[in-house]
């Protein structure tokens, strides 16, 4: 016996164990098939009462395996919404995190799309197959477990953009990944094909058995990833920002001396720091653009591991961090050429002169 409500402008999830009916529940509401008891009914009308027609227009549907028709980019999302303009599909392709690799392709919006979407990757098929759900901003979305195509970055950017596209609509989520239902208004757990429990996660942690098996051999994976993505993070972000803050350091301190020596009160090696400020010029550009690539490779090497948004800033100020050290740099570099430049060109013409 399975009975829930999904109430306008929320989102409830929907998960379980591979067979428990979670995609069963979505095909009952989509009337693929009816219930052989009981029934589904929206805003209390049993759907057998409705057209096909009319009900499915109620709908915006992501099924597990994303499908593609021939023809171009802009075909298959405005599929969703005939009526749609460009700004219209631009915006649902923005939510599904699919307008960047679609700008990339030769053609953009007019790009071609092969039978089946064959000419794709799979992550790629499914976010275009979202756009073209998002597009209709029908009642209510349901996604049928589409979220587990996606690498972890991905979901969650999705998710993030989710609930300002879709207000007021309701939002039906399957899913297998514990972290795509976390912020779920209301969470169904099915098992075996009964409700084992619903409320949200913090709930059913406490109350559910079920639930709690699940989100914690799902938790201590990702927690793994998590302290995976912190090592990484640190090595190539940390190593990058401390070599380029090293180099600032040893800069500030020739030019320290380059004063000294200017200053008349150390007339020894007078040749050797000229050659070395201009050497240390160069150390410190080489450094800082070292200290910059690490940083990106920092962000970049575990984007596809990142699943929540919290994570998503962390790695974006990884990489804003040395970016901004790196222009204090060039700051530096420039204030200390310009008042060191007449100094050392006459250190050069003395150092002539005495030979």
């Amino acid at each position: 016996h399975v009975s829930f409500t999904a109430e306008p402008g929320t989102t409830l999830a929907i998960v379980g164990p591979t067979g428990s009916g979670k995609s069963t529940i979505v095909k009952l509401i989509e009337r693929f098939y009816d219930p052989t008891e009981g029934s589904v009914t929206l805003d209390g009308a049993d759907l057998r009462a409705l057209s096909q027609a009319d009900l499915r227009a109620c709908f915006g549907y992501v099924p597990q395996k994303a499908f593609l028709f021939e023809g171009t980019v802009e075909s298959n999302i405005a599929y969703g919404d005939e009526s749609a303009d460009e700004a219209a599909i631009r915006g649902a392709l923005e939510v599904a995190c699919a307008l960047d690799f679609v700008e990339a392709r030769e053609g953009g919006l007019s790009a071609p799309i092969a039978q089946g979407g064959d000419n794709v990757s799979g992550g790629q098929r499914q976010r275009l197959s979202m756009a073209r759900a998002l597009v209709r901003r029908p009642r209510a979305y349901l996604f049928d477990d589409c979220f587990s195509a996606l690498d972890y970055a991905t979901d969650a950017r999705v998710r993030a953009a989710l609930p300002a596209w879709a207000a007021g609509s309701t939002v039906i989520l399957v899913a297998q990944r514990i972290s795509t239902v976390l912020a779920a208004d209301r969470i169904v757990v099915l098992d075996e094909g009964r409700v084992a429990g619903v409320g949200t996660h913090a709930e059913l942690m406490e109350s559910c058995p079920e639930y709690r098996e699940i989100a914690l051999s799902q938790l201590s994976e990702e927690e793994l990833v998590e302290a995976y993505i912190f090592l990484i993070l640190v090595f190539f972000s940390g190593a990058g920002q401390t070599f380029l803050v090293l180099e600032v350091w040893a800069l500030v301190m020739d030019v320290t001396d380059y004063q000294e020596l200017l200053s008349g009160r150390r007339e020894e090696g007078t040749a050797y720091s000229v050659y070395s400020f201009v050497r240390k010029l160069g150390q410190t550009a080489a450094g800082s653009g070292a200290s910059a690539i690490l940083g990106v490779i920092g962000y970049k090497g575990t984007q596809a591991f990142q699943d929540e948004a919290v994570l998503s800033k962390l790695y974006d100020a990884a990489t804003i961090i040395p970016a901004v050290l790196l222009i204090l740099m060039f700051i530096l570099m420039k204030f200390c050429y310009k008042l060191t430049k007449g100094e050392v060109e006459k250190l050069h013409e003395k150092l002539y002169s005495d030979k």
